[in-house]
């Protein structure tokens, strides 16, 4: 599972941790983060929404 952020609230390891549980031991879910781009930047969203998408792309392991 790869997310756009790198500070997550609490909620959300808890979602992951309880999202983890329902699968069989044999399978491991793996979480990478990514930087989110910052919105001060002024620039047009849909411009920083395709940074994070490059980033999220990159992130993808070989072989998926």
């Amino acid at each position: 599972m790869i997310a756009v952020g790198t500070r997550m609230p609490a909620w959300i390891d808890a979602g992951i941790a309880d999202y983890r549980a329902r699968f069989p031991r044999a399978f491991q879910l793996d979480v990478a983060t990514v930087r989110a781009s910052s919105r001060t930047q002024g620039k047009p969203v849909a411009v920083l929404r395709a940074a994070e998408a490059h980033r999220l792309q990159a992130a993808v392991p070989d072989g998926f």
